[in-house]
């Protein structure tokens, strides 16, 4: 396994083989570090996955169809204290 994702891997690019998530609620050059146990802090699922699927335009001439999926969630942080914010990256 490559620290930064395999040469060869299109796609998210990841670190360590996670994901990476880009968040613009953080200014530039500022990074969060933390302890991610489950004890911790928690990936909710606040509302099921909806999928949608139809035309849209010319795409029925087209044999094409549009697909659009969306999702609620909540990241519930029990223990503050185990992140941190880093400035100066």
């Amino acid at each position: 396994i490559y620290i930064w994702g395999s040469p060869s891997e299109t796609g998210t690019p990841r670190i360590w083989g996670w994901p990476i998530i880009e968040n613009e609620a953080l200014t530039e050059n500022t990074g969060l570090v933390g302890s991610f146990m489950p004890l911790w802090i928690q990936l909710v699922e606040r509302r099921g996955v909806i999928i949608e699927i139809g035309f849209v335009n010319d795409d029925f001439t087209k044999g094409k169809k549009t697909l659009r999926g969306s999702g609620r969630w909540a990241l519930p942080v029990y223990r503050p204290a185990a992140f941190c914010t880093v400035t100066g990256i």
